[in-house]
């Protein structure tokens, strides 16, 4: 199960379908789909009456898109496509500025490829609504590669413990380390963000790249962002230091990458996985450590998942703020987390 996800299976790169004016097209499938399961489980409740069952089915409903239920039509990229991927234009949430570039995300553990869908759009970039925040979630020209979900949790923690502990040469490196060849230092720029066990997927990338000196430079114009980060990020931006062609030291946070860890989450912060700082610690339900791991091993929001944009149920179950909900949070480099701990040691 765990090899064959890693090495033989297609890791595809995807995006979502989209109108002629960039707005995401609804997948009529999914939208079925989801009332279906609501009818079933409304039988499975024992709800009688028509009446009922439609209130049931609608609240169920209404449960599922606050958790960031993916609606919208997927589609497969083609290998000529894949080199020819679109820049996307989206406001940097510090400056309030436009940025342009290649978006790509890789999945976490234990994401089927609709989740990876929702992360693609909730973690990393958004651009300004309406109400002048950067809220509004992207969905033209976001790509993201699929890291297949294995068949259990013990093959999906085998396969992050093995991409932890050793450079793993799987596929989604594979495709990490081809778009860091071939846009690392275009004019656009690129901009790979990555959750959970994806993290570990460039940082891998990172390590295989860095053994060829020659590589050094080739990611002149490349802004990485983790979140809930499974790999260590300050080991990482010494590798990205590097290959930016900017020496052995970073002296500046341009171009150190941006993380967004909450302090509960076991994955980014624990030592023996991605041992991180953290750049949050919202626990507005003041959950103990009990549900706060119940909840990271669950369906609905975590500590883990509920970064960049976050949803709806994020707030509900205590970890994002009524304030910040829905609003890409303002970005936080390794290098100035860092730099601040090393303030705070000599003090």
């Amino acid at each position: 199960g765990a090899y064959h996800k890693m090495f033989i299976a297609e890791h595809r790169m995807m995006g979502f379908v989209t109108d002629e004016n960039g707005e995401p097209v609804k997948d009529k499938e999914r939208l079925e789909q989801l009332k279906e399961t609501g009818r079933k489980e409304a039988e499975a409740e024992g709800i009688k009456g028509e009446k009922e069952i439609e209130q049931y089915v609608e609240n169920y409903r209404q449960r599922e898109l606050d958790k960031g239920y993916n609606i919208y039509q997927l589609r497969e990229l083609s290998d000529e496509e894949r080199k020819h991927i679109q820049a996307v234009t989206y406001t940097d949430p510090t400056t309030k500025k436009q940025q342009q570039k290649y978006v790509v995300a890789f999945n976490g553990i234990m994401n089927d490829l609709q989740a990876a869908a929702k992360f693609a759009v909730q973690n990393y970039v958004a651009e300004t609504g309406e109400t002048g925040k950067v809220n509004k979630a992207l969905y033209k020209d976001i790509y993201f590669v699929h890291h297949p979900k294995a068949e259990s949790g013990l093959s999906e923690l085998l396969i992050a413990s093995y991409q932890k502990w050793a450079v793993s040469d799987d596929n989604s490196v594979r495709q990490a380390v081809d778009l860091m060849k071939q846009k690392g230092s275009s004019p656009e720029g690129l901009y790979l963000g990555s959750h959970s066990r994806g993290t570990l997927t460039i940082s891998n990338a990172l390590q295989t790249l860095e053994k060829d000196p020659q590589n050094n430079g080739i990611l002149s114009n490349t802004q990485l962002k983790m979140v809930g980060p499974a790999a260590n990020v300050t080991r990482a931006d010494r590798i990205l230091t590097i290959l930016q062609g900017k020496g052995e030291v970073r002296t500046s946070k341009e171009g150190s990458i941006i993380i967004e860890n909450n302090k509960h989450d076991p994955v980014g912060n624990w030592f023996f996985i991605g041992g991180n700082p953290a750049t949050n610690d919202t626990n507005t339900k003041n959950k103990n450590l009990f549900k706060i791991l119940r909840d990271v091993v669950g369906d609905n929001s975590s500590s883990h998942n509920c970064h960049g944009l976050g949803q709806q149920q994020c707030e509900t179950d205590g970890y994002r703020t009524e304030e910040d909900k829905g609003i890409m949070q303002p970005e936080q480099t390794i290098f100035e987390l860092n730099q601040k701990t090393q303030k705070e040691n000599k003090q």
